[in-house]
């Protein structure tokens, strides 16, 4: 075979070799947009929380709100006193958010 022959051949199975790979590395390429989104969620989330604490309100109405509902999803939920063996006092909202305050 001549030069020009063996390097088209040469060729051939480079780029063949190139589309071996290409599937996988297409599946590791969308897995890493997800991965990345998903921090993309996150980071806005983080940044978002700011905002959330900066419209707390400590009370609706005479109910105090549940910060963890707040700054999470935006809720406004209620904390409700809970009895308590001790003198602590402890908060807890509908969702299982406790606040207990030690004295």
């Amino acid at each position: 075979m001549s030069i020009e022959g063996e390097l088209r051949q040469m060729a051939h199975e480079v780029a063949s070799r190139a589309q071996n790979r290409a599937s996988g590395l297409n599946r590791e390429y969308l897995e890493a947009q997800k991965v990345a989104a998903d921090l993309k969620a996150k980071l806005d989330f983080a940044n978002l929380s700011l905002d959330r604490l900066a419209n707390f309100k400590v009370k609706i109405g005479t109910n105090y709100q549940c910060p963890t509902c707040w700054i999470d999803r935006e809720a406004r939920v209620a904390f409700h006193p809970v009895s308590s063996q001790t003198r602590d006092d402890i908060f807890r909202c509908q969702y299982g958010h406790e606040l207990v305050i030690t004295y």
